[in-house]
């Protein structure tokens, strides 16, 4: 045994340079009367244990929608050697799309590889390096993977939540050349070169409402169209994980019926506590789910989007972001790009018919009104409001809300001395000015009154073309102002 324990010590003491620092397992055995001892590191052991399953379907018919982006699918997988990146905010079914194109396409003989990216490069999700067990060296993995691939000649590799480590699945997708791969990320930036890109958002509301009737099948209850429209759309903006959640309340409490869920979900409070088990074999709240990608924002750019978060639900248009993006960039922010990145914020190159070009989900604003920053913050929408600048805004929102927060603030007198009377009764978009007329229509103050009127006859006195002037005329007719000077 002495002979035996000097050997080992022996051994150690001499072991390669590229064994030191390492924890190797020994082997010994005796043969021929000599003591041999042979080292093996954790890599070479770990290397039978690398898990390529995909995680399991629960519920597939809970699948719903999603069948152009199955087809898109379908399609990218049809050229040889393709890359194909799947992002989109956490939730959003991303994992799911991929599991239901395998199982509907069990006729085409793919062999799905799957990886977690997370778990065999032992990170968190949000690449946080774990403690506590062994991570592939990306060498030994690519090793690992050319055995796979030749046991398995219809593979597609599948790396899951890529955001954990894209420098690793980067440097795999580059020598693993003549393989077809999907990547899925919710962070966009994380995606390695890819030929296609799908983006999920969240389900139509015809799918939303399939999801909740689909829980809904196994209890003694129909619910009201109205009822089941405004659970999803209204009260849990149509985000899959939020629905999934809810519909498995409605299986685990028979009692329970669709309008109580919606009086307790009332409180945006309550919505962000929804808890449940997702796909990932977890136990979290939406809230989780969202601090997660919340946390990978710079600090800037997380007050930009917690004082987006005061603006109307209904979007948000390139003025309003940039007086953010001024107000809170500190000079180190040029636009959102983190946020679009992650899924808390949609955005699109051109301004929609309410002049919008950016959105904050209701999910999304939901989990920002519960941060500390969103207390901190909040204020500025109120005083982008008080600005001119508000005034010129895109946003027919913000500019009923900024005339009708200005005429208070500057009563007896109209605002900046009626200067975008023109602008916005005669120049503006039909719906911009139906909305300023409404809101001109409830002025109370008799000196403001006054002053309108007295502006919109300087206004009619200039020449302008038949059609503009009758245009007009019947605006102010029909809200309001011109009684008083007609008579």
């Amino acid at each position: 045994m002495a002979n035996l324990a000097s050997a080992i010590n022996d051994r150690f003491a001499k072991r390669p340079r590229e064994m030191r620092g390492q924890t190797p397992s020994v082997y010994c055995y005796l043969g021929n009367g000599e003591v041999k001892v042979n080292w093996i590191d954790q890599e070479s052991r770990d290397i039978q244990h690398l898990n390529t399953d995909p995680p399991v379907v629960i519920d597939s018919a809970a699948f719903q929608n999603r069948e152009d982006l199955l087809e898109e699918l379908e399609q990218c997988l049809s050229a040889q050697q393709s890359r194909i990146g799947i992002v989109g905010l956490r939730g959003m079914g991303k994992t799911s799309l991929v599991q239901h194109f395998f199982e509907q396409h069990r006729k085409e003989l793919y062999d799905p590889i799957w990886l977690r990216t997370d778990e065999i490069f032992d990170r968190h999700q949000d690449g946080r390096p774990r403690s506590g067990s062994s991570a592939w060296e990306k060498e030994a993995l690519l090793g690992r993977l050319h055995e796979l691939l030749e046991a398995h000649r219809r593979a597609v590799l599948v790396f899951d939540n890529v955001q954990a480590a894209p420098d690793e699945v980067a440097w795999l997708s580059s020598h693993l050349p003549k393989i077809s791969i999907i990547m899925l990320a919710w962070d966009a930036e994380a995606l390695p070169r890819h030929e296609a890109t799908l983006r999920l958002k969240p389900l139509t509301s015809n799918a939303a409402q399939e999801l909740i009737l689909h829980y809904c099948k196994t209890l003694e209850q129909t619910p009201d169209q109205t009822a089941i429209t405004r659970l999803c759309s209204e009260i849990l903006g149509n985000y899959p994980l939020a629905l999934d959640f809810t519909g498995r309340l409605l299986q685990l409490d028979p009692s329970l019926t669709v309008t109580q869920l919606i009086d307790d979900l009332q409180a945006p409070s309550e919505r962000v506590q929804l808890k449940g088990v997702t796909i990932d074999g977890g136990r979290v709240s939406i809230f989780d789910v969202l601090q997660t990608s919340y946390n990978q924002l710079p600090p800037e750019e997380q007050k930009v989007l917690c004082a987006l978060a005061a603006a109307p639900p209904v979007g948000i248009s390139e003025e309003t972001m940039e007086y953010m993006v001024q107000r809170f960039g500190e000079g180190k922010l040029k636009r959102p790009k983190k946020s679009l990145d992650l899924g808390l914020l949609d955005g699109s190159p051109k301004p929609n018919w309410r002049g919008h070009r950016f959105r904050l989900r209701t999910y999304v604003m939901d989990f920002l009104h519960h941060t500390v920053e969103y207390r901190r913050v909040s204020a500025a929408f109120a005083n982008y409001l008080s600005t001119r600048e508000a005034l010129n805004d895109s946003s027919s929102e913000v500019v009923a809300l900024a005339l009708e927060q200005q005429l208070k603030e500057s009563a007896p007198t109209l605002p900046y001395h009626g200067e975008w009377i023109e602008s916005l009764l005669v120049d503006a978009r039909p719906e911009m000015g139906a909305r300023v007329s409404a809101v001109l229509a409830g002025l109370q103050n008799e000196f403001q009154v006054e002053a309108l009127q007295e502006g919109i006859g300087a206004v009619l006195q200039e020449l302008r073309s038949k059609e503009v002037t009758l245009e007009l005329i019947d605006s102010m007719i029909k809200f309001f102002v011109l009684d008083g000077l007609l008579r």
